[in-house]
This record gives C-alpha cells, sequence and structure tokens, in this order.
C-alpha cells in the first residue's frame, strides 16, 4: 500500500480523533483537579501581538509570525509568514507579547523569545533567547502577559516571574522577579493580560492583581492591585490580553470587565466596565485579542466582537468597530486572538485566520490583511 492511499484510510480516523479529544476537553472544563490537570488536555492554539501557534495532531509545535525576539523559536531572524515547524512532543503553547512558553508532554515547560524582564525566569547572561529553555518541571497551564509569566505546577500552586511594575505577580510587592516565585495555590486555571493576572480556583473562586486602569480586574474599582483580590464565584475559564478580561461561569454564560472602547465586552456600547457584565450564554471557550474578542459556543458557531480595522473580527468588512457579537463560522473546534488577529481550528482539522498579517502573523506565505476566514495550516497528522 502506498503512502498517499494510506493518508487517504487513516484521514476520517484522525479527524475523529482530534474532535473527540476536544469534545472531551470541553466536558472537563468543571471537572475535578485531576482532570484538569492532565496533560493529555489538547488545547491546539494561542496567539499573541503578531504571532501564531498551533500544535499538530503529532504533538509536533508550529509557529509563524514576528520572531525579532526569537519568540517563535525556529531560529529565524525577523519574521516568517509561514508556519514551520519548532519541536516535538508538545501539550499545550502560551504566547505572552514576546516571549513564548512551551509546555511539554512530560510536564516540563520551556520558553523562548525576550528574556530582559526574568519572564522566562533565570537565563542568565541573556536578553533574547532564540531557541526553546528548560525553565521548570511538574507543569500543567501557563500564561503569559507583556513582560511576566503565571505557572501553574501539578500541586495546584501558581508561580510567577518577570515583570511586576502595577503588581501583577500578585506577589505583594512592585518588584520585577527574574526567578520564579510562589503567588497562589489551589488554583485549577489562569490567565495574563498585558500587565495583570487572572486565577481560578479549584472552588471557583475567581482572583485578579495588577493593572486596573480600565476596570479590567473587575473588582469596582481601577485602583492597581499587588495582592490577588476575589472578583466572584462558579467560574470554570478565563482569558485577557491587553486591557480586558473574560469570564466563562459553569452556567455557560461569559462575563466581560474592563477596556470597551471598540466594543470587545460586546454589549453594544463603547462604556468601559469596572465590574463584570454578561456578553453572551452558552459559550464553551473564548479568546481576548487586544481590542476584540472571539467566542466559541457550544454548538459550534464562532462568534466575533471589538475592533475590526485590521478584519480581525473575520466578518469580511474593515471597520473601526462591532459593538456586539457577530457570527463569522460553525463547526468550529478550538480558537485563539492575537493582537489584530484571530485564529480557529475547524473539525475538519484546517486552520483558518483573519486580520493584520504584516507580520505574516496569519501563516498565508504574505504579508496582506485579510477580512475573512481564510485556510491555512492543517492539524491533521
Amino acid at each position: 500500500m502506498t503512502s498517499a492511499m494510506m493518508k487517504t484510510l487513516f484521514r476520517p480516523f484522525i479527524l475523529t480523533m482530534l474532535l473527540g479529544c476536544f469534545l472531551y476537553a470541553c466536558e472537563k472544563k468543571d471537572a475535578s483537579p485531576e482532570h484538569e490537570y492532565s496533560n493529555t488536555y489538547w488545547d491546539p492554539l494561542s496567539a499573541n501581538y503578531y504571532v501564531s501557534l498551533a500544535i499538530r495532531g503529532d504533538r509536533s509545535l508550529w509557529a509563524t509570525g514576528s520572531n525579532n525576539y526569537g519568540q517563535l523559536g525556529n531560529g529565524i531572524a525577523g519574521r516568517d509568514s509561514n508556519f514551520r515547524k519548532v519541536m516535538d512532543n508538545v501539550a499545550l503553547v502560551r504566547s505572552g507579547y514576546f516571549h513564548t512558553l512551551v509546555l511539554k508532554t512530560d510536564g516540563t515547560l520551556w520558553g523562548m523569545g525576550r528574556v530582559d524582564s526574568g519572564q522566562l525566569g533565570n537565563v542568565p547572561g541573556s536578553k533574547i533567547v532564540k531557541v526553546p529553555v528548560r525553565i521548570m518541571d511538574d507543569v500543567v497551564r501557563m500564561a503569559g502577559g507583556l513582560a511576566h509569566s503565571l505557572v501553574l505546577k501539578k500541586d495546584g500552586t501558581v508561580w510567577a516571574t518577570g515583570g511586576n511594575f502595577y503588581g501583577q505577580l500578585g506577589d505583594g510587592t512592585g518588584t520585577s522577579r527574574s526567578t520564579p516565585v510562589q503567588v497562589a495555590a489551589n488554583v485549577k486555571q489562569l490567565a495574563a493580560g498585558r500587565d495583570f493576572s487572572l486565577l481560578v480556583k479549584e472552588d471557583g473562586s475567581l482572583w485578579a492583581a495588577g493593572r486596573n486602569n480600565y476596570g479590567q480586574l473587575g473588582n469596582g474599582s481601577r485602583t492597581d492591585k499587588k495582592t490577588f483580590v476575589k472578583i466572584m464565584d462558579q467560574v470554570v475559564a478565563v482569558a485577557a490580553e491587553t486591557y480586558h478580561s473574560l469570564i466563562l461561569k459553569t452556567d455557560g454564560s461569559l462575563w466581560g470587565a474592563g477596556q470597551n472602547t471598540y466594543g470587545q465586552l460586546g454589549d453594544g456600547t463603547k462604556e468601559n466596565r469596572a465590574e463584570p457584565i454578561q456578553i453572551t450564554g452558552n459559550v464553551a471557550a473564548m479568546a481576548s485579542g487586544a481590542f476584540h474578542t472571539v467566542i466559541l459556543k457550544k454548538d459550534g458557531t464562532l462568534w466575533t466582537t471589538g475592533r475590526n480595522h485590521v478584519g480581525q473580527c473575520g466578518n469580511g468588512k474593515i471597520e473601526p468597530s462591532v459593538l456586539t457579537p457577530v457570527k463569522i463560522a460553525s463547526e468550529v473546534m478550538a480558537i485563539a486572538a492575537g493582537h489584530y488577529h484571530s485564529v480557529f481550528l475547524k473539525k475538519d482539522g484546517r486552520l483558518y485566520t483573519t486580520g493584520r498579517n504584516t507580520s505574516g502573523e496569519l501563516g498565508l506565505g504574505n504579508s496582506e490583511d485579510v477580512s475573512k476566514p481564510t485556510p491555512t495550516l492543517s492539524l491533521v497528522r
């Protein structure tokens, strides 16, 4: 039997397995800690600033976009407009603004990119790391902001490192760290915004620390917090980027707080919110771009809201903003949002991208922006 014939025969089986993994992950979002901490969790996409990253079915990591600080980890200088393989045996990837965090299937955490604020921990004698370096062990989740990183270990403790200008590490100081310090325990989920941090504890309570200039912490004020403060209960997942936070509750409702200048909170206004407001319901997952929001509903439909000046909302238009969520796709199984672009995976195993592409972050082999979802890399491998 030829290689081509084998690929044809096994493709339906591979797609079925990928979909099964995703559905299992969705069902376990509010499961017990042992499920939350499983490194078999398949969450294949990440994006931030001007990069996109994807994990194929064989657990290989692929990346495209800006590489000025080595954040793609592929050794190519400048930028790359095509997805290229970075490494194997990857369970999860998360991108900060100028650094990337990679969790391998053995529970080791690796990083590459900018390190001048300590965002990759202690990397002696370097400001830029162009190839992945090992950071720590026994990790299950992580998140990256502008200049800080959060790491969730198997024992439920959270460790933070990097810039701490607004108290985003949550350690009670404004002192930046080049070595990870423990800042919380009994945690099952986390997210990092530009200069703030969100934690979901095992009891479903949401906690926040750091910059709060737009009310992105959701505690009703606009005062920065150097220690984690409780925001609300019955939370299963969080997402964050520049100045807004997204909160998924146990009933499937999506809530948002913080900046709303471009309608990224999807409430039909441009009013910033210092307390969480409900955006929509029946939500499976969400992703936060710089000033836009991407929402995956439980029926597989994809919705976007917020800034759309380079087509990041994917509705076929170039416009200042979208104030309420608009449907742009169906049969979607995973999502991510970069600074000004959106990425999603459909059930056929194909990756789609839309929005800004000046740095090649859409992975289309060029640098032209697009306003409608365009197919690129296949994750079937």
